[in-house]
């Protein structure tokens, strides 16, 4: 029974990091777009910068999904890596380092709009688990809105907040979008392992179900709200750090 738990994790690792692999691919060939127009036009250099520093946080974020693959197999982290990894984010402070990456994972046209609570405490969480849990509710959503939106319509946003909940005890993370909303019977399965409310084969239906083990595994909670023809919010609770 040991053996096969260690193997379901492991199962449940590769989809996880297969799905991020999915999300990072588009990130990637944004940022490689810009570098390569920066090229052909020096006016554009400004967007070979921005290409360069996605790359690399993207690239920092595949080393770091690396090492917890290598550590679940029971491989020694990369020489020079310290086998402590910080277990709490200065929400501010992540997304200055991650933000390129986060805005690229959106369909083009589609923005990202961030609004977060001044001084607020650091959260129990690891880094490299908060932005695989926002890079998949903040994909999803743009995704969404990516259904919704029509052309010569002013841009679409997705929307970012981060604030203290009224406990005390917890931050208070919101995705919200305005895509075509999920229907009840929808909205109740999103979570399972597997269920995808694409009927074209687009999605492994993973993602969602990989955001709330994460949430989980750092002590909070997720919920999703959702109308047809209005949007969906997703609201994640996590402990603030001592």
């Amino acid at each position: 029974p040991r053996e096969a738990d260690h193997f379901a994790t492991v199962g449940r690792r590769g989809a996880g990091l297969a799905l991020d692999l999915g999300n990072l691919l588009f990130v990637f060939r944004s940022a490689i777009a810009g570098i390569e127009r920066a090229i052909e036009d020096p006016a554009q250099a400004g967007l070979g910068q921005n290409g360069l520093s996605i790359l690399g946080e993207a690239t920092d974020y595949i080393e770091r999904m690396t090492d917890s693959l290598r550590m679940l197999a029971g491989v020694s982290p990369r020489t020079g890596d310290s086998g402590d990894a910080p277990k709490s984010v200065d929400f501010r402070d992540w997304w200055r380092d991650s933000s390129f990456l986060i805005q690229r994972a959106v369909p083009r046209g589609i923005g990202v709009e961030a609004d977060f609570e001044p001084g607020m405490r650091s959260i129990h969480i690891a880094p490299a688990a908060m932005t695989q849990l926002m890079l998949n509710l903040v994909s999803n959503a743009g995704h969404a809105i990516a259904e919704r939106a029509q052309p010569g319509i002013p841009r679409w946003f997705v929307r970012i907040s981060a604030r203290a909940a009224p406990s005390g005890r917890h931050a208070c993370l919101v995705v919200d979008d305005d895509g075509p909303g999920m229907a009840p019977d929808v909205e109740r399965r999103v979570f399972e392992p597997y269920f995808s409310r694409h009927t074209d084969g687009a999605g492994t239906g993973m993602g969602l179900g990989l955001v709330r083990r994460a949430v989980e595994a750092a002590g909070g909670t997720i919920t999703l709200e959702s109308t047809v023809g209005i949007g969906t919010t997703g609201t994640v609770l996590l402990p603030l750090a001592v």
